[in-house]
């Protein structure tokens, strides 16, 4: 598998511009909604947030997946690619305007948390977005869908 560090492509060459559309989320975060469906992030938007395997069968949590089976799922494999292109995913549009109005995102706050070495990410990654032993360091998982009028995420 040829990284991006040995071919020297990608977000490692195109300067700052590609940083700006840089999370750490689709390389160490799995997030998992209160009905078990696996999906790439808290506040994404739209179908790209619903991750499904080749089949295009929604990921669940009764499938067990490992890290690699979810980190590796094409959605996410797509985000992985389009990021190190410097391109804003569709389903990221939410922390884009959130970034555009002055505000601090989930991306911006998760990348201090777990994204200070991106480089150290993208040379696990391949140029098709396949990353190589993928650990995940950061877990939503939401059991259950009572809402106690507490969660910091949706603003409520």
């Amino acid at each position: 598998m040829a990284t991006l560090r040995e071919t020297g492509v990608g977000i490692l060459n195109a300067g700052e511009d590609s940083h700006k559309t840089f999370c750490a989320i689709p390389w160490i975060h799995r997030q998992t909604d209160e009905q078990g469906f696996h999906q790439l992030c808290a506040v994404a938007v739209g179908d790209g947030n619903n991750l499904s395997n080749t089949k295009g069968e929604r990921l669940h949590i009764s499938q067990q997946l490992t890290d690699d089976e979810f980190l590796n799922s094409p959605q996410v494999k797509a985000v992985r690619k389009q990021m190190m292109r410097g391109e804003w995913p569709a389903a990221c549009d939410r922390c884009w305007q959130t970034e555009q109005s002055g505000s601090t995102s989930i991306r911006q706050h998760l990348n201090s948390q777990f994204g200070q070495d991106p480089q150290a990410l993208l040379r696990r990654t391949s140029e098709d977005g396949l990353l190589d032993r993928p650990i995940v360091r950061f877990a939503d998982i939401r059991l259950g869908n009572v809402c106690n009028l507490t969660c910091r995420m949706c603003g409520r």
